[in-house]
């Protein structure tokens, strides 16, 4: 390993798989697990608890940089100026991803993953201001002995010199499938097609202007269409072994 504290990113659109993805390699080389997409969603979910029009620009800027205080495992990583929201990002026993709001748990797939929260979450991560206030934070995940963070500019902008880059695509039709059983699966209500949710999030995603969605030269590109969960996990393990000459800690 040529980093003793290296960094795999991992792009792609929504549901391509990245996320499952990100979480078993983290497992199984003991890394660090940044989900850029939670953070999105958290604050999301704060502007639309504030009753802050996601559309107006300039509010939601204000609100993220003066009024939001964040906590990640207890430890102050962005103050506020006046904090009237206060959130704490940690890991519980079983090393899953928790979100508190003002002390208050928050359900991370009744809440944060519901439709009306995807789409605020979309239109704010276009906002070049708010993406340039959370990319320190997310930076701050980096740590000893790895990350792994997943989103959709991991390897262009956040960690554009990870050690490694990995960009997932697969079918609107394979990935509308996973993300309507997603949704039933966590009890989840839309009325809204998921195949036309998903093409509306690939088009602001891929076009936005600050740090749009797209594979970086030197990604490794993996095509999840006809894999299994094992099968995509196996086939990047394979390439992150080989690249980074490091061993898994779980089988």
């Amino acid at each position: 390993m040529t980093c003793d504290c290296p960094v795999i990113a991992i792009d792609g659109p929504a549901a391509s798989g990245k996320g499952t993805l990100a979480r078993r390699l983290s497992n199984g080389l003991g890394f660090h697990y940044l989900d850029s997409g939670l953070l999105y969603r958290t604050v999301a979910f704060c502007v639309k608890q504030r009753q802050i029009a996601n559309s107006e620009q300039q509010d939601v800027s204000h609100f993220v940089k003066d009024n939001l205080l964040l906590r990640i495992d207890g430890h102050v990583i962005k103050s506020a100026v006046q904090s009237t929201c206060e959130v704490d990002l940690f890991k519980n026993e079983e090393h899953e991803d928790c979100v508190s709001i003002d002390s208050r748990p928050v359900d991370l797939q009744l809440e944060l993953r519901s439709a009306e929260v995807s789409q605020a979450t979309s239109v704010i991560a276009a906002y070049a201001d708010v993406r340039e206030q959370l990319i320190p934070i997310q930076r701050s995940y980096q740590r000893r002995p790895g990350l792994v963070a997943d989103g959709r500019d991991m390897g262009t902008v956040v960690f554009p010199d990870a050690e490694l880059k990995l960009y997932l695509e697969a079918s609107i039709q394979a990935r509308a499938k996973r993300r309507t059983l997603q949704f039933k699966e966590a009890g989840i209500a839309t009325s809204q097609s998921i195949t036309t949710f998903i093409e509306a999030r690939d088009e602001r995603d891929m076009n936005r202007q600050q740090a749009p969605l797209k594979r970086a030269d030197d990604a490794h590109f993996i095509d999840s269409t006809e894999l299994t969960i094992d099968e995509m996990v196996e086939h990047a393990m394979g390439i992150v072994c080989e690249t980074l000459n490091v061993k898994t800690v779980t089988t």
